[in-house]
């Protein structure tokens, strides 16, 4: 089986409330996505939102090695 990176860069935050603003820059490995946001886990294993006009995608088709 080959796996995937799902890797998005949060590249902006579209309102300064949103519980990334100060992770602009940085990369996180989402879960899945709806229509408005892209998802990723937390360190505390809970699910959190990033509007996907804030982020871009990574090497989506490249495998993990």
């Amino acid at each position: 089986m080959q796996v995937f990176d799902k890797k998005i860069k949060i590249v902006k935050c579209s309102y300064d409330k949103f519980w990334y603003k100060d992770f602009v820059g940085q990369t996180f490995i989402f879960e899945y996505c709806s229509t408005r946001d892209y998802y990723i886990r937390s360190n505390k294993g809970v699910l959190r939102g990033i509007l996907i006009d804030d982020v871009e995608l990574i090497d989506e088709k490249s495998p993990l090695i």
